[in-house]
């Protein structure tokens, strides 16, 4: 087990969570309930609390992959800049994901302490309450995108509009330009 094992195995449960929250705190405000609110910020403090793991394996995940793409020698210097870049950017994306969860986290918790015995809904603390969880699950969601970049070229691909590169069919390896050309 490493650090990007470690790192991989972290991250979903936070982002789910987040998405997972928002949709909680959304229906009880439709529902106007009390109880469903509770429980959306009781989730929403348990998704910023486990947001700890995933950005407390982030650097050694880097390190994780960094080693890797350096030990293996076929690797162009275009590659490595590329992956760099991307790196960069997923940390920069998870260092706001992670502490808009923090403060999401932190408002979920002080408003549980102050509704947890009321049977009165506070629609002021449901609303900022759907606000921030909504900001967090964005980021979060931006996050887990860009942290796919790094590895799956097929996430990259379809992010860049100026992607141009033939794509191999599974069966041959080789490109549809490649085989038009052939046939």
């Amino acid at each position: 087990m490493n650090g990007a094992w470690l790192h991989l195995g972290s991250v979903h449960l936070p982002i789910a969570l987040a998405v997972i929250s928002v949709l909680l705190v959304l229906f009880a405000l439709v529902t106007r309930s009390p109880a469903r609110l509770k429980f959306a910020l009781e989730i929403t403090v348990i998704g910023a609390v486990l947001s700890w793991a995933a950005f407390l394996t982030g650097e050694k995940a880097e390190h994780v992959v960094e080693d890797f793409r350096g030990n293996v020698s076929e690797r162009l210097s275009q590659e490595d800049a590329d992956l760099k870049h991307f790196i960069h950017k997923h940390e920069e994306w998870a260092e706001k994901a992670h502490y808009a969860f923090q403060a999401a986290g932190a408002f979920a918790l002080l408003g549980w302490i102050f509704c947890r015995s009321a049977d009165k809904f506070r629609m002021p603390l449901a609303i900022v309450a759907l606000l921030l969880t909504g900001g967090t699950a964005g980021l979060m969601a931006w996050t887990g995108h860009m942290g796919g970049q790094i590895r799956h070229l097929e996430v990259r691909a379809a992010a860049d509009s100026n992607a141009t590169a033939p794509t191999p069919t599974p069966a041959t390896g080789e490109s549809e330009g490649e085989r038009d050309a052939e046939h």
